[in-house]
């Protein structure tokens, strides 16, 4: 279930965070968490602008369904995005992410470098 974050997932949010970004101490921007049967497993760090929503860093746990975590996170997003006036969402998506740059392809994103991704709002 994608949902805001609350105060009381501080300990995993930041170790997925940790998990792309080695290091990171804090983060800027709106969190949203996929969670599964209490366990918090998948993170987005996004902002909401006009006319881009930016991803600062998305996150999943390793398992099976990590791709379908990461598009419910990114949809969750696009709706967001979509009712906030945005025309497109932009992000970073690592080469070795090839689900998620499919499902980036899928919506229409153009891959700049293979690897940055502008997907148009409202498709």
């Amino acid at each position: 279930m994608v949902r805001w974050t609350r105060p009381s997932d501080y300990r995993p949010v930041m170790s997925l965070l940790q998990q792309a970004r080695p290091g990171v101490q804090q983060f800027e921007g709106n969190v949203l968490i996929d969670e599964v049967e209490g366990a918090v497993v998948g993170v987005v760090v996004f902002i909401l602008g006009k006319p881009d929503t930016l991803i600062r860093v998305l996150s999943v746990t390793p398992a099976p369904e990590a791709s379908e975590t990461a598009g419910a996170l990114l949809n969750a997003v696009r709706l967001l995005a979509e009712a906030h006036g945005s025309l497109t969402i932009e992000g970073t998506i690592p080469p070795e992410w090839k689900d998620v740059l499919l499902l980036a392809e899928r919506a229409g994103a153009e891959l700049i470098d293979c690897v940055r991704a502008r997907v148009p709002v409202g498709r």
